[in-house]
């Protein structure tokens, strides 16, 4: 019988798999697994303006965390950062051409990295996704 500890170790086992093998996966374009999440979202928000502070809701990092990727994404030449012209405290996240040549194929590299239906059917998929969520809501609940 699985007890609630080896569920919580699982779980931690298969996010330490998902980010080797992305971050192999996306080597040979020079970046890393959530840098490769960071531009597949800018690639599929194209037409909107993405500040940090989505991208720190989108994947629920931290300030420091999505800062340094987005300062070593800027080093690398795949993102820059405008100015708003709504609200000039405010830096949009921009990919660059660089970024944009490359944005297809990140898009499906991670949407056939992700392709759970080949392991679960859609009920287990739409189940999976139900049980993780109340796990997460209660992971935000403790102290």
């Amino acid at each position: 019988m699985i007890g609630d500890k080896n569920i919580c170790i699982l779980l931690k086992c298969i996010t330490t798999e998902i980010g080797k093998k992305k971050n192999a996966l996306f080597s040979k374009y020079g970046i890393t697994g959530f840098q490769s999440d960071i531009l597949a979202f800018l690639y599929r928000n194209i037409d909107k303006d993405i500040y940090q502070r989505d991208i720190e809701n989108m994947f629920k990092k931290s300030n420091p965390v999505v800062s340094g990727t987005l300062d070593r994404l800027e080093k690398a030449g795949f993102i820059y950062r405008e100015k708003s012209l709504n609200d000039s405290r405010y830096r949009s996240i921009k990919p660059t051409i660089k970024a944009l040549e490359i944005g297809e194929n990140i898009r499906r590299e991670l949407d056939n990295f992700y392709n759970l239906k080949e392991v679960l059917s859609k009920e287990e998929i739409k189940k999976l996704e139900y049980l993780l969520k109340k796990m997460y809501d209660y992971t935000l609940k403790i102290i």
